[in-house]
């Protein structure tokens, strides 16, 4: 069987209130398997945010072992570090 690793990576703040973890991963990995001998494993998952963001899929993130990286407000405009921590 081969293997293919993947990451997946998620600002909170930019997804929707109502997300059901469990459908996303199942559909990237449907849509990424290209034959029966593939295996897709997800070998990083980060998810970052602010508190409030972080509280809304919590359970979630923690079921599947997301790592949870706090992102805290630096601006007046409520801005945080999440895309640049997402993008290194």
């Amino acid at each position: 069987m081969r293997r293919k690793n993947n990451a997946i990576y998620i600002d909170l703040e930019n997804i929707p209130t109502a997300l059901d973890l469990k459908l996303l991963i199942d559909e990237l990995t449907l849509r990424h398997n290209e034959s029966p001998d593939e295996e897709n494993i997800f070998v990083i998952k980060m998810a970052c945010g602010n508190s409030k963001s972080i509280k809304r899929l919590e359970k979630q993130l923690v079921e599947y072992n997301f790592t949870i990286r706090d992102t805290p407000s630096i601006t007046a405009t409520h801005k945080n570090r999440a895309d640049l921590i997402i993008s290194l």
